[in-house]
């Protein structure tokens, strides 16, 4: 059974650190959001030992980790109404790679940079959870957003730079995997 456990400030210094490692425009947009106002948390197995949930770069919950209830998050904020994403940066993959021919991946760009995303008529927990797997690297970033303004994001299309901020400032949620891999720190406005 996963329970959801709140985090600390330090946890606000990893995801900015995941962020800055990245090196792709839309988290140098959330860097600018003030993450230390918000509030973080992650989802752990109930008998994990809390006094390590603060060691984010190591593995401490011994392979069972937040995916599953992460992917419920999704969905529930991607049902609401309005016009939502969930979207995570590839920081593997550039413009132009053949792995982007097959049409079951749902991605944009933005210059030379490959973003995975999700909009609820394409989202169940399979498809999530095969965006987040689709995106990860060496950090892994991604973001909730949503709003009337937002651009209308398609497969395939080529994002601009007003655009890419504006999804980047809309953002309820910033999803950074942790725990070698484990799970995922969660920062949220609210």
């Amino acid at each position: 059974m996963l329970e959801r456990v709140d985090l600390g400030r330090e946890a606000a210094a990893y995801i900015r650190w995941s962020l800055s490692e990245s090196r792709r425009a839309l988290s140098s947009y959330l860097q600018a959001l003030p993450l230390e106002a918000g509030r973080m948390f992650t989802f752990v197995p109930s008998d994990a030992e809390h006094s390590r949930l603060s060691e984010f770069r190591a593995g401490v919950l011994h392979g069972r980790g937040s995916y599953e209830s992460l992917a419920k998050l999704a969905l529930a904020y991607l049902a609401k109404d309005g016009r939502r994403y969930l979207i995570f940066e590839d920081v593997f993959v550039e413009v132009g790679n053949a792995w982007l021919e097959d049409p079951t991946i749902q991605y944009f760009t933005y210059g030379a940079e490959v973003y995975h995303f999700l909009a609820v008529e394409s989202a169940t927990e399979e498809t999530v959870l095969q965006t987040i797997d689709n995106a990860k690297g060496y950090v892994t970033n991604g973001i909730l957003t949503g709003g009337s303004s937002l651009p209308l994001v398609q497969s395939g299309s080529c994002l601009d730079m007003l655009q890419l901020q504006a999804l980047a400032e809309a953002a309820d949620y910033i999803l950074v995997e942790a725990y070698d891999g484990e799970g995922f720190l969660v920062w949220t406005r609210r």
